[in-house]
C-alpha cells in the first residue's frame, strides 16, 4: 500500500508539470505547499489561493481547468508505455547528486537504464564551436569514457554533441539532459545521437513528454547539468551563453570548473579565456580533469613524464601497480573488469591504469587496457 501511495504521489508531481505555464519555481511551490495528493485535490476543487503560489488569477484559473481534465495515474501509465519514466526524489533511480541540491527539480522524466553511480564530468560549450573545439570535446569525451567516467552533456549542437559522440565511440557511459519532452527531439539534427544516448545511456528532462523547447528551458536545464557533474569542463564559449549559466550554477554548488584555453583571436574562446583570467583551472587534457576529480595526483604526472618505458623496472612498481599489470596479463580488460580482478576501488584502478599507460607499460585501446608489446 505504501509503495502504491508513493507511486501515486510521484504521478501527481509529474501531472503538475503538464499544467500550462508551469516553471521550476512554481512547481517547487506546489510541491512545498503540503501533502502532494491533498494539494492536487484542492487545486481541482478550486481551493488553492493564488497568493499561496504567487501566480496571477489567469494562471490559477488555467491550472484549475487543466487539472480537472487530467488523471495523474493514467498519464503516468501512458508515459511508461512510451518507455518514459516519471521520477521524483523518492524513486530508486533518482540521481543521488540532486538529493540535496538547493534547486533540484520536483520531478524528472527519464529514458534509458544507466544509473549515475561513479565519477561524472559535465562537458559544455558553444553550439557554434570551431573545428578545434569540436576536436577537443570529442577527445575529452573519449578519454574520460575510456577511464570509466560518465560524460554528461546537454545534447546541443557543437561541443555537447562532440563530447557525447567521443564518449559513445569509445563505448563509454553517457547522460544527456535536454530542454524538451523526451519524445520531442531537439535539435532535430541530433536525432540519431539522441536515440543512441537513450539506448545505451540515459536521457533526463525536467519537462513532460510532448513539451516543445522554449528559450527559458535551457538556462533552467543548465543547473541540472551542473548538479550532475563532479567537475564541469567548458571547451569553448562566447562572451555570453548557456555554458556560462552552467558555470554559475556549478560555482553555486562548489563544483570545480575547468576551462580549455583557446585562440585569443577566436570568438568561440572569449568566454573560456575570460574564465581562465578569472581563476578557472586550465584543462589541457584528460589528466587535468582526473586531477580535479581526485583520481590522479600532479606528482604522479611528473613522475610519469620523467620515467620512460626503457627506464622502468619491475622493482619500480608498487604492489597495487603490479596487481593491475598482472590483471591485464590475463587478457585485455575494461576498467570495470580491472576493479573486479584487483579488488580495488574504481578511483584507485583509474589512477593506476592511467599512470601505467603514461609509463608505457599499458595501452588503452578503445577503453580496454592491455600490456604494451
Amino acid at each position: 500500500m505504501a509503495a502504491n501511495t508513493c507511486i501515486e504521489a510521484t504521478a501527481v508531481r509529474a501531472a503538475f508539470a503538464v499544467l500550462p505555464d508551469m516553471t521550476p519555481i512554481r512547481h517547487r511551490r506546489l510541491n512545498q505547499r503540503g501533502p502532494i495528493l491533498e494539494t492536487w485535490h484542492a487545486l481541482c476543487a478550486g481551493r488553492v489561493e493564488r497568493g499561496e503560489l504567487d501566480v496571477d488569477e489567469c494562471t490559477m484559473n488555467r491550472w484549475i481547468s487543466a487539472a480537472r481534465g487530467v488523471d495523474p495515474s493514467r498519464l503516468y501509465d501512458g508515459w511508461r508505455s512510451l518507455g518514459i519514466e516519471a521520477l521524483d526524489e523518492t524513486s530508486f533511480d533518482w540521481p543521488k547528486r540532486l538529493l540535496n541540491d538547493p534547486q533540484a527539480p520536483v520531478v524528472m522524466f527519464s529514458k534509458g537504464s544507466l544509473r549515475l553511480a561513479g565519477p561524472a564530468v559535465t562537458i559544455v560549450g558553444t553550439r557554434r564551436c570551431s573545428a578545434y573545439g569540436r576536436r577537443v570535446a570529442s577527445k575529452l569525451g573519449a578519454d574520460l569514457a575510456a577511464r570509466g567516467i560518465t560524460v554528461v552533456s546537454g545534447l546541443a549542437l557543437g561541443v555537447d554533441a562532440a563530447a557525447h559522440r567521443g564518449a559513445l565511440d569509445t563505448g563509454g557511459e553517457v547522460v544527456g539532459v535536454v530542454g524538451s519532452g523526451l519524445d520531442v527531439v531537439y535539435p532535430r539534427r541530433n536525432r540519431d545521437l539522441w536515440l543512441e544516448v537513450a539506448s545505451v545511456g540515459r536521457l533526463w528532462s525536467e519537462y513532460p513528454p510532448g513539451m516543445r523547447p522554449r528559450s527559458w528551458h535551457f538556462p533552467a536545464r543548465n543547473r541540472i547539468l551542473a548538479g550532475l557533474g563532479d567537475v564541469v569542463v567548458v571547451v569553448e564559449s562566447g562572451v555570453k551563453g548557456g555554458s556560462l549559466h552552467t558555470v554559475d550554477s556549478a560555482l553555486e554548488r562548489n563544483v570545480t570548473v575547468l576551462a580549455v584555453p583557446g585562440q585569443i583571436d577566436s570568438r568561440a574562446s572569449i568566454g573560456t579565456n575570460r574564465l581562465l583570467i578569472q581563476g578557472a583551472t586550465p584543462c589541457t587534457g584528460v589528466e587535468d580533469v582526473l586531477v580535479a576529480l581526485g583520481l590522479s595526483a600532479p606528482d604522479a604526472v611528473d613522475a610519469a613524464i620523467s620515467t620512460t618505458p626503457a627506464q622502468l623496472r619491475e622493482e619500480d612498481l608498487d604492489a597495487n601497480e603490479r596487481a593491475v599489470l598482472d590483471a591485464c596479463g590475463a587478457g585485455a580488460a575494461s576498467v570495470s573488469e580491472l576493479v573486479l580482478r584487483c579488488g580495488m576501488s574504481l578511483g584507485a584502478v583509474i589512477e593506476i591504469a592511467t599512470r601505467l599507460e603514461m609509463y608505457g607499460v599499458l595501452v588503452n585501446r578503445g577503453g580496454w587496457y592491455e600490456i604494451a608489446k
